[in-house]
């Protein structure tokens, strides 16, 4: 009982640290603003005739301004979620190493920290891996690989058995 206390509190403690970190990017580094798209005026004359060239022309003219402004934008929102996804990665990155660093913290704490860490990085990658490019996501997705591999070091290895209440083998297997 005592084991899935434990390990309900450290799942508790990395979602709260990606929510955290995912609703403070959201807020704090808003994204640009989608262009209104125009909306179609249809007239409909007394006479039952279609719409004037000089109507025609107008309806043009918006939908031609329109496509320039979401081609800026779909720039800048692009450039956007390579600066965010490079921030939440960043911002994961610390928490993680946190987790692994802070000895003073109870182990609960320092693997929910270090869970916490990493689903951060996973929740940038997936939300940002429309606009990002797969280069920028391949870096990432590399990063986080290394950082689990990592885990096989012996300090995160001796927090995580410490933290599950294991004695001569942890979750990895034998010390």
């Amino acid at each position: 009982m005592q084991t899935a206390a434990r390990t309900l509190y450290i799942l508790a403690i990395a979602l709260l640290t990606v929510m955290t970190v995912g609703f403070g990017t959201v807020t704090f580094y808003e994204g640009p603003k989608m262009p209104e798209y125009p909306s179609p005026r249809i007239v409909k004359p007394a006479d039952g005739g279609g719409q004037s060239a000089a109507e025609i022309q107008e309806q043009n003219e918006a939908q031609a301004k329109y496509d320039a402004e979401f081609k800026v934008y779909r720039d800048l929102n692009k450039a956007h979620a390579r600066t965010e996804l490079a921030i939440v990665t960043s911002i994961g990155l610390v928490v993680l190493l946190a987790g692994i660093g802070v000895p003073a913290a109870p182990d609960v704490l320092r693997v929910g920290l270090m869970l916490g860490g990493i689903f951060t990085v996973v929740w940038g990658l997936v939300k940002n891996a429309s606009e990002a490019g797969s280069g920028i996501m391949f870096v990432v997705a590399a990063l986080g690989l290394v950082i689990l591999a990592c885990f096989s070091l012996p300090t995160p290895r001796r927090v995580l058995a410490r933290a599950f209440g294991g004695g001569e083998t942890d979750l990895l297997g034998p010390r």
